[in-house]
C-alpha cells in the first residue's frame, strides 16, 4: 500500500520582476504588489511506486501561471486551492518549479476594499498518493424533523478504479467511539460513488456545543486498502423559518462581525496557525455565532471547532458586473471555495458577491453554481443597493434571503441602498425591513466609521437591531446582523473617513 504524504514546498523561493535582480522571498508571503513578478524553486521528488505526484498550491494573490520543468500547467486564480498531477513530468531530483505571477495588474485581482498583497500567500505542497486514490470527499446529512437521526452521504470522488474487486469502506466516529460502518462495492472506472448510511441520536454541532465527528473513507482493491482520507464532520441543521432561522429546531438571531483574513502590513493574507488561532478565539470570546469571512475564502478548521457559523464570497467588490471576464472569474473561484469546503459543518451559506451593482443574469448564475456543488445551503449575496430592486430582482432569481447594509449615524437615517428613492438617500431601518417582508433579512455590513468612537450609537444600533428580532413594539423582523468590520486593517488607497493615515479604524 502506498501511504498518502505531504512535501512541503514552502520556503525561500528565487523572485524576480521583469529585467530585475534575482532576490530570495519566503513562501508562503504576502509583499506590496509589483505588476509581473517569476517566483522559481528546485524540488527533488522520489516518486512512489505505483503511485502518483500531485502539486498543490492553496493560493496566491491574484493570478499565476505554473510550469514543472518547462511544461506549463493550470492559470491560477486568488485565494484559491489548485491541484495539478505532475506525475508524468516529474523528475527524481532537479525539478524546476515556476510561477508566472500578476498581482496589480490581474484582471480578477486587486480591489479598492481592502490592501492588496502579491505573491503565493498559502502553502505549496506535493501530496504523493497512489495511482488508484480518493480526490475527494462531500459529506452532507439530513436530519429528521425529531432531530434525532440523520441520513448521511458521503459522495466519494475517485480516480483510475482497476476491473476486479473494489470496495468503499466509510466509517464515522466520535471521540474514538464508532457511530457507523459501512461499505460499497464499486464497478471498474467509477468516478463517483455515493455512501449512505444512518446515524441515530447525532450530537449536533452548535455555537453553544460543537460537537464534531471523524469520517474515515477508506478504498480498498482486491481486498488491500489502497488509500484512505479523513475529515472532520459534523451535524446541524439551519433553516428558513418565516422571517427567521431556526438552528437545530431552535430560532437564532444571527450576529456576528465582518473578518478580513489579514493581519498586519507585513504578514497580510500569509497568517500564521498562531494568529489566525488568536483571531478565531477572540472573535469567539465576543459571544457572537457567526463570522462573515469577507470578500473571498479563508480557512474554515478553527471555525468548525471553536463554533462559529461562517459564510464565503467570490471575491467581488465594487466589481465590474458586465464584464463577463469578471463574473466568470468569481464563479470560478465560488467553485474552488464551495469544492474545498462544503463538508465543514460551520458553513451556514454561501454569498456570490459584495456590495456590486449585480445583475440578474449574475444573480442566477451564482445561486446556479452555488447549489449544484451544494444544494443543502442557503445562498445569497452581501448587497447594498436599492432595497425595491433588491427585493425583486433576489426574489426573482431564487435567493434565499435578503440583505442589506444599512450604515448611518441614527437607526432613523441609514442608507436605503444604492440608487434609493428615499430623501437623500436615507431612511430607517424599520423601512427597509418593512419592504422585504416575504423571506429573512439579513444586516451582512452594518456600523464602520459612523459609530466609531460612538459607543452610545453602537449600543442603540445593537438594541434596535435585536429588538427588530424580537417584534418589539410591532417593530418588522430582523434576522441576522454582522458588524463592520472585526479589526482595524491596512488600506492606503482610500481615504476619510472610513481609514486615516492608511488604516482602516471601522
Amino acid at each position: 500500500m502506498v501511504q498518502r504524504s505531504k512535501v512541503s514546498l514552502n520556503g525561500e523561493w528565487d523572485f524576480q520582476i521583469p529585467f530585475g535582480r534575482v532576490e530570495k522571498r519566503r513562501v508562503p508571503g504576502s509583499y506590496h504588489c509589483v505588476g509581473d513578478s517569476t517566483y522559481r524553486t528546485v524540488f527533488d521528488c522520489t516518486r512512489p511506486q505505483d503511485g502518483r505526484v500531485l502539486l498543490v498550491f492553496e493560493g496566491i494573490a491574484y493570478e499565476g501561471t505554473v510550469l514543472v520543468n518547462g511544461t506549463q500547467l493550470e492559470t491560477m486564480l486568488p485565494y484559491s486551492r489548485y491541484t495539478m498531477d505532475i506525475t508524468d513530468i516529474v523528475r527524481e531530483t532537479g525539478n524546476e518549479l515556476v510561477v508566472q505571477l500578476k498581482d496589480i495588474n490581474a484582471p480578477f485581482g486587486p480591489a479598492e476594499g481592502w490592501c492588496n498583497y502579491g505573491g503565493i500567500v498559502r502553502e505549496v505542497y506535493l501530496l504523493l498518493v497512489p495511482d488508484i486514490y480518493i480526490a475527494d470527499v462531500f459529506f452532507h446529512a439530513e436530519l429528521n424533523e425529531a432531530l434525532d437521526a440523520a441520513a448521511c452521504t458521503a459522495e466519494v470522488t475517485l480516480r483510475d478504479i482497476p476491473a476486479g474487486a473494489a470496495q468503499l469502506c466509510v466509517t464515522l466516529t466520535r471521540n474514538g467511539a464508532e457511530m457507523a460502518a459501512v461499505t460499497a462495492d464499486l464497478a471498474a472506472g467509477t468516478a463517483k460513488q455515493a455512501v449512505t448510511f444512518e446515524v441515530a441520536h447525532p450530537e449536533l454541532w452548535s455555537p453553544e456545543s460543537p460537537a464534531l465527528y471523524a469520517l474515515t473513507v477508506r478504498l480498498a482493491v482486491g481486498g488491500e486498502t489502497v488509500d484512505e482520507v479523513t475529515q472532520t464532520v459534523g451535524f446541524k441543521k439551519l433553516e428558513v423559518d418565516g422571517r427567521r432561522f431556526k438552528l437545530n429546531g431552535k430560532p437564532i438571531f444571527i450576529h456576528g462581525v465582518c473578518r478580513h483574513d489579514l493581519q498586519d502590513d507585513k504578514t497580510g493574507f500569509s497568517q500564521s496557525d498562531e494568529q489566525l488561532e488568536k483571531d478565531f478565539q477572540m472573535i469567539k470570546a465576543l459571544g457572537v455565532n457567526y463570522v462573515r469571512l469577507v470578500h473571498y475564502p479563508h480557512v474554515l478548521d478553527i471555525a468548525d471547532r471553536l463554533g462559529l457559523m461562517v459564510s464565503e464570497e467570490s471575491g467581488l467588490w465594487w466589481s465590474d458586473m458586465s464584464n463577463k471576464y469578471i463574473t466568470d472569474s468569481a464563479l470560478h473561484v465560488m467553485e474552488h471555495c464551495i469544492t474545498r469546503d462544503r463538508s465543514h459543518v460551520s458553513v451556514a451559506f454561501w454569498l456570490g458577491f459584495n456590495e456590486c451593482d449585480f445583475t440578474e443574469e449574475y444573480l442566477a448564475e451564482s445561486a446556479a453554481v452555488c447549489r449544484r456543488l451544494d444544494p443543502y445551503r442557503m445562498v445569497s449575496g452581501a448587497n447594498c443597493f436599492d432595497v425595491k430592486r433588491t427585493h425583486d430582482w433576489f426574489s426573482r432569481n431564487g435567493l434565499d434571503f435578503y440583505t442589506m447594509h444599512p450604515y448611518g449615524p441614527q437607526i432613523d437615517l441609514v442608507s436605503g441602498g444604492m440608487g434609493c428613492t428615499y430623501p437623500h438617500g436615507r431612511t430607517s431601518i424599520a423601512e427597509i425591513l418593512k419592504v422585504f417582508s416575504d423571506k429573512p433579512v439579513i444586516f451582512t455590513e452594518w456600523g464602520g466609521w459612523n459609530v466609531d468612537e460612538n459607543p452610545a450609537l453602537f449600543e442603540q444600533m445593537c438594541d434596535h437591531m435585536y429588538d427588530c428580532y424580537l417584534n418589539k413594539e410591532g417593530l418588522p423582523t430582523l434576522a441576522g446582523m454582522s458588524y463592520w468590520a472585526w479589526a482595524d486593517m491596512y488600506e492606503y488607497n482610500r481615504g476619510n473617513n472610513a481609514c486615516i493615515d492608511g488604516v482602516q479604524i471601522e
